[in-house]
């Protein structure tokens, strides 16, 4: 955590030693932490499903564009809290545009930060890999003074010829992001004792067809189906919704609250 009063050189210092805003994949390191403050506001620490590390949320909004991301079949890579490097230039820019820099309580600038660097296919050839910046905030917080920091952020990085963007409140589905939530920490097998490869693989033609054939609610068929196998309860529930995070069953995600549902139907991924 930082301490109050410390200055910003050495803080910045110290995060570039750490190797933050650095790497890629696993051994990226964002470059601000959520532990890194006191606990004010939403702060989220998620396992990656394709990064395998954890990810760090300073909101509720970043957390949940977080999850269509994950979700997403073009997406190869996700740095969240990214640095603009080097505060030099953002200082300029803000001089340039003659707007204040954002800074800290002793007024000394900051290192900017976006919240996602984006890795995606390419849009011609999937192996030119591209990369966006995309920055959140609720269209109602989309003040003078955070345009003002935007517009040296859409600067910043036009220069690096990167596209950049906003993403407001709105634009987020919000039935696919409720889903994706309740499903999210299902996608490693070890999160559900007493569950391994072998047992799943043996129990899941049962649960796809059993949900499939049956208008009664899935959660249902999955605790009547754990009786069965002699699974605790919530066995066969969390093995739904592990095939659906790694896209072996699939389903209409879009639909409101799954968990809800009654007569949903799976589908096996080709």
């Amino acid at each position: 955590m930082i301490k109050k009063g410390q200055p910003q050189w050495k803080i910045e210092k110290r995060r570039l030693k750490e190797g933050r805003g650095q790497g890629h994949f696993a051994d990226y390191q964002p470059y601000i932490k959520t532990y890194d403050f006191s606990s004010e506001g939403v702060r989220t620490r998620s396992l990656g499903w394709n990064s395998g590390r954890h990810h760090h949320f300073m909101s509720r909004d970043e957390y949940n564009y977080f999850l269509t991301l994950e979700f997403s079949d073009r997406i190869v890579d996700i740095r969240e809290q990214y640095p603009l490097l080097p505060k030099e230039r953002t200082i300029e820019i803000a001089k340039e545009l003659n707007v204040p820099h954002p800074s800290d309580d002793n007024g000394d600038p900051v290192v900017m930060t976006t919240d996602f660097n984006i890795t995606t296919l390419g849009e011609q050839h999937p192996e030119d890999l591209q990369d966006k910046i995309r920055t959140l905030k609720p269209t109602i917080k989309l003040t003078q003074s955070t345009l003002q920091k935007f517009e040296i952020e859409r600067r910043f990085f036009e220069e690096k010829g990167i596209d950049w963007g906003i993403v407001i409140d709105e634009q987020q589905p919000a039935n696919l992001i409720f889903n994706l939530d309740w499903i999210y920490d299902s996608y490693y097998l070890s999160a559900k004792q007493g569950l391994n490869p072998d047992n799943v693989s043996y129990v899941t033609p049962y649960i796809f067809d059993a949900i499939n054939s049956n208008e009664e609610s899935f959660i249902n068929i999955c605790l009547s189906l754990d009786k069965d196998f002699g699974y605790k309860p919530g066995s066969c529930l969390f093995i739904v919704k592990h095939m659906l995070t790694n896209k072996i069953w699939s389903t209409d995600m879009y639909k409101d609250k799954l968990i809800n549902q009654t007569n949903i139907q799976l589908q096996i991924v080709e």
